[in-house]
């Protein structure tokens, strides 16, 4: 009869009394939580799950900054992009309203439709949001970084 040590192998199961101790593996560090934070926006809490979208990515890059590497470089592109879709929503809303008070101030009636501009904008950024959280998220899970066209650089990349 042969012993378990001859064949490479224990007659228990790991962790059980008298066998090895279970391995724990930890899960390497993507970034991907970067892009997939940002589906926060989609809860219906206004204005809120906006801001929390847009900083939680930008936390995310901070503290995985000074690793450097894959991470960083993930999370600065889903950073980048969120504060980009910010920037059209605060900027595009703020050009509707200043538009909105000049043509008040200049005696012209102020029409609803005034607004359909920036809703226009932000659908379709919030479109290309959507696209970009998931085409972010699934290429860190592979293992490649994400650059969504258009995004501004508000983060250089990591020496």
């Amino acid at each position: 009869m042969t012993t378990p040590e001859q064949h490479d192998r224990y007659e228990v199961a790991p962790g059980a009394v008298g066998g090895p101790e279970p391995q724990a593996h930890a899960m390497p560090v993507t970034g991907a939580l970067a892009w997939w934070i940002g589906f926060v926006s989609l809860v219906p809490v206004p204005i809120v799950s906006q801001i929390v979208s847009w900083v939680a990515p930008v936390v995310t890059h901070v503290r995985l900054r000074p690793a450097g590497g894959f991470a960083a470089e993930v999370s600065r592109q889903a950073a980048n992009w969120q504060l980009t879709f910010a920037t059209i929503t605060i900027g595009g809303f703020a050009l509707t309203g200043i538009v909105v008070l000049v043509l008040e101030t200049a005696g012209v009636t102020t029409d609803p439709r005034a607004f359909i501009p920036w809703f226009v904008l932000i659908t379709i950024a919030g479109i290309a949001t959507i696209v970009h959280m998931v085409l972010g998220g699934t290429k860190a899970g592979r293992g490649e970084v994400h650059r969504p066209r258009g995004s501004i650089p508000f983060f250089k990349p990591v020496a």
